[in-house]
């Protein structure tokens, strides 16, 4: 999962230096207009610096950008082992869009608890100190053993060796042995303490795999309400984005035509700049989002079955 997070960072970077770079082009464009409409005398050249200096001030906005893209390229690498780049020619290709899925809390939970190795070994744990446990309280319970002898007691004849039964005595032996370990019932004995011992190991085995159980659901319940809340910040961010470009577009052209100042112009361009990065980050969190619950869950994808087509 680090390595789709790492990827997904590079693109989010490479999408906010596209921002960047559109938003220096308008500003740009934005000193075009000033300059022509001081040429032509409508505004003082207070209006043209003015514009200059937003450009220059926005071109460091611009390379921080740039910057960033590398050092995200950087941590992909990294994470590759990729140490020489005379022996790779490395190229992410990619796009930061959301895809969207129905989720069952309780069929995740049941993945995780499949999937999870920690809690798998617990569970392998807990079930050797109930049979261990078992064996203990075995201990001191009573052995009953039962037994029985038959013996017959004959004459011979001296003669011929064989048995005489004309003159013969027989003995039926019947008993039942009951063996009972008192030293078991003692509460200083060392079965004792050995008995309360698994008892008090098993306890604590159940405990903490409830804990973990516990863990994973609220995990599970927390990574859903971000995931949520991620999708709800892409559907206004889009809404947000489309208003903002249709504002810029309406004060760029009363711009030009000397209606409004190009303060206001700034102010529809900083908007837009703003819903765009809004919508990006919205997305690579919901990604993020995303990726903690697999990690979760346990899986490297989700089923295409819980996709939605919209």
């Amino acid at each position: 999962m680090a390595i789709k997070e790492a990827f997904y960072g590079y693109i989010l970077a490479r999408e906010l230096v596209s921002v960047q770079e559109e938003t220096l082009t308008q500003r740009e464009d934005a000193l075009r207009v000033a300059r022509e409409r001081f040429e032509a005398g409508l505004v003082p050249d207070f209006e043209v610096l003015s514009a200059e200096s937003d450009v220059e001030n926005f071109k460091p906005e611009v390379i921080s950008a740039q910057n960033q893209v590398e050092l995200a390229l950087l941590a992909v690498k990294d994470l590759l082992n990729i140490t020489d780049d005379e022996d790779y020619d490395l190229e992410l290709v990619g796009e930061l869009s959301p895809v969207f899925f129905d989720f069952d809390r309780e069929s995740l939970v049941d993945m995780a608890v499949k999937n999870n190795y920690d809690l798998r070994a617990f569970r392998s744990n807990v079930n050797i100190a109930r049979f261990q446990e078992s064996l203990k309280k075995a201990e001191r319970l009573p052995f009953i053993g039962a037994f029985s002898k038959y013996n017959v007691q004959s004459t011979f004849d001296a003669a011929t060796g064989a048995n005489d039964y004309t003159n013969w005595d027989d003995v039926l032996t019947v008993g039942v042995n009951v063996s009972i370990p008192l030293s078991g019932l003692l509460p200083y004995s060392r079965e004792y303490s050995e008995r309360l011992k698994s008892g008090l190991d098993l306890a604590a085995l159940e405990k903490n795999l409830s804990s973990l159980e516990s863990g994973i659901r609220i995990s599970i319940e927390s990574t859903l309400l971000k995931i949520r809340e991620e999708k709800a910040k892409i559907s206004s961010s889009l809404k947000t984005v489309e208003l903002a470009s249709r504002l810029y577009e309406s004060a760029r052209d009363q711009f030009a035509n000397g209606y409004i100042t190009r303060i206001e112009l700034k102010e529809a361009e900083v908007r837009l700049n703003s819903a765009r990065i809004g919508y990006l980050t919205a997305v690579f969190n919901y990604l993020s989002a995303l990726f903690d619950l697999m990690d979760i869950v346990g899986v490297h994808e989700f089923d295409a079955g819980m996709r939605r087509s919209s």
